[in-house]
């Protein structure tokens, strides 16, 4: 019980007063509005925005970075090290936390750093110069490159194998979508307003996927898809296979 809290999903009225006090028997402690916690490594309380996850997260970031840098002497002992040790933080928090294409672009500085043994002092540094163009991480190994993707690509691949992992799982269970995506499941609904519930937005137009979205913070996701598959049956063949 040391470690249990319990906290509002949002702010304590004066109302709930009552409510507060029969909590406090239970024995645990109870936070108040301008209170937060942390729930499997994410911050959580009524007044905890998005901006301050992201910066705690590209501070632990960039001080791995500094952490790891005697690790690997070598570039391809530098780029394992980012695709395994240091790239792996982030994936919790960006599986269940919207960030926007600009927000995930902040890493690259991080990690262009890195991989030029220079790495970040502070989160904001900028690129070193190097005799290689940035261009060249991402690009495959068969042109040369290192086949490094960068934090916005890592991501979509991420989501889209989370839709991947959700058919895979109706398949067999059709009529109980897993609990994880249950609050997905309710924006969905919410967006195609009562053209099509839940999973329905699989079989949508990809055309109309971005426009739909957008207004819910899942484009990205989505985008992904179409990125990947341009085609509707292409986009099918490639979750479920």
């Amino acid at each position: 019980m040391d470690k249990t809290v319990i906290f509002p999903f949002q702010p304590w009225k004066p109302s709930d007063s009552c409510l507060i006090d029969t909590l406090c028997t239970l024995g645990t402690r109870v936070l108040n509005t301008d209170e937060n916690t942390t729930l499997l490594g994410i911050l959580v309380g009524t007044q905890i925005r998005p901006s301050l996850q992201l910066n705690k997260l590209l501070v632990r970031f960039q001080r791995l970075c500094v952490s790891l840098r005697w690790r690997a002497r070598t570039l391809q002992g530098r780029v394992l090290l980012i695709k395994t040790m240091i790239q792996s933080i982030l994936w919790h928090f960006m599986s269940v936390q919207v960030v926007s294409q600009t927000e995930l672009k902040l890493f690259d500085p991080l990690i262009r750093n890195f991989i030029n043994n220079t790495p970040s002092r502070t989160t904001h540094d900028t690129p070193t110069r190097s005799q290689f163009s940035s261009k060249w991480h991402s690009a495959p190994i068969n042109a040369g490159g290192l086949d490094l993707h960068t934090v916005a690509d890592s991501v979509e691949l991420l989501q889209v194998n989370l839709i991947r992992q959700l058919i895979k799982h109706c398949r067999t269970r059709v009529s109980s979508p897993p609990k994880w995506f249950l609050p997905a499941y309710a924006a969905f609904d919410y967006a195609l307003q009562g053209q099509a519930i839940g999973l329905d937005f699989l079989l949508y137009g990809l055309h109309l996927v971005g426009k739909m979205y957008l207004t819910i913070g899942n484009r990205r996701l989505l985008y992904g898809v179409q990125k990947l598959c341009p085609n509707s049956r292409t986009r099918t063949q490639f979750i479920l296979n």
